[in-house]
C-alpha cells in the first residue's frame, strides 16, 4: 500500500539571475512500512524536500500525495490538522519553547489536537 507519492516536484527560490532550483522534477513513492533515507551533499535539496513533505513550505510545481490525498489541495483548516497529526518534523536546531520543559514541549501538539478534536 502506497503511503506517500511525489510527482514532478519542483521548488524554485528567487527569480532570473538569482534563481535557484532546490528541487527539479523529483518523483518517487514510499510503500507503507518501507524505510527511506534521504542523503546527498549540502545544498542538494534534502531539507527543502522535507519541509515540503511536512507542509512547512509549498512546491513551485508538482504534487504530494499522502494516503492518496493531495496535500496541497486541502482547505486551510484541513491542512493545519494534517500538519499537526500526520507529519512530525525534528529539526537539526531544536525549535523548542524555552519556558516549557522537555515533556511539555513534546506533548504540546497533542494538547492542541485534543482541543481541536471538534474539527475532525
Amino acid at each position: 500500500m502506497e503511503i506517500l507519492r511525489i510527482e514532478h516536484l519542483t521548488k524554485i527560490y528567487g527569480k532570473g539571475e538569482n534563481e535557484v532550483r532546490a528541487l527539479d522534477d523529483v518523483s518517487f513513492s514510499v510503500e507503507k512500512g518501507q524505510f527511506v533515507a534521504i542523503i546527498g551533499p549540502s545544498g542538494s535539496g534534502k531539507s527543502t524536500l522535507l519541509h515540503i513533505l511536512g507542509g512547512v513550505d509549498v512546491p513551485t510545481s508538482g504534487k504530494v500525495f499522502m494516503d492518496g490525498k493531495d496535500v496541497f489541495t486541502q482547505k486551510e483548516e484541513e491542512f493545519a490538522i494534517f500538519r499537526r497529526r500526520q507529519v512530525g518534523l525534528i529539526y537539526q536546531f531544536y525549535n523548542l519553547i524555552p519556558v516549557l520543559n522537555v515533556e511539555e514541549n513534546m506533548t504540546l501538539p497533542i494538547l492542541i489536537s485534543a482541543k481541536d478534536a471538534s474539527f475532525c
